[in-house]
């Protein structure tokens, strides 16, 4: 994996992490789409395991990074990285959404489409940061 992947992964790790607490922990939007299974089973917010919680974002952050980094075709813009970000949330987003509406309890309807709508708002920022960190550390590579 090139230097310019891994660095540009790990900061839009960060920045997903980042807008994703944002979102999910700060908002309180999502909290009136929980099914009455869903709160059953969610956990409260001084158990979360903040390790795996951040694993998963590095992840997707590298996941975005190394597409993008395979995508692109030399051109290093917010709005570059953020039409591949958005497309990657659309398509992950909506088919997770989709399959876990179709097999499990845990949100309403309206819960996944706007947790599929967000997912394509922050994958977009996300590959938008990650294709300024690409541009900035692939020269010098």
């Amino acid at each position: 994996m090139k230097k310019s992947t891994l660095i540009a992964g790990i900061v839009g790790a960060i920045a997903l992490y980042v807008i994703n607490s944002l979102f999910y922990g700060m908002s309180g939007i999502m909290d009136g789409y929980s099914t009455e299974a869903g709160n059953a089973v969610s956990l409260p917010d001084t158990d979360i395991n903040h390790i795996s919680l951040a694993l998963g974002h590095i992840v997707l952050g590298l996941l975005i990074s190394m597409i993008y980094s395979n995508w692109t075709r030399g051109t290093h813009s917010f709005m570059h990285g953020a039409r591949l970000g958005a497309l990657l949330g659309a398509l992950m987003g909506i088919g997770l959404g989709l399959i876990f509406m179709a097999t499990t309890n845990m949100m309403s309807t309206t819960g996944h489409l706007v947790d599929g709508a967000w997912n394509i708002i922050s994958f977009a920022i996300t590959g938008g940061v990650v294709s300024i960190m690409t541009g900035k550390f692939e020269d010098n590579e």
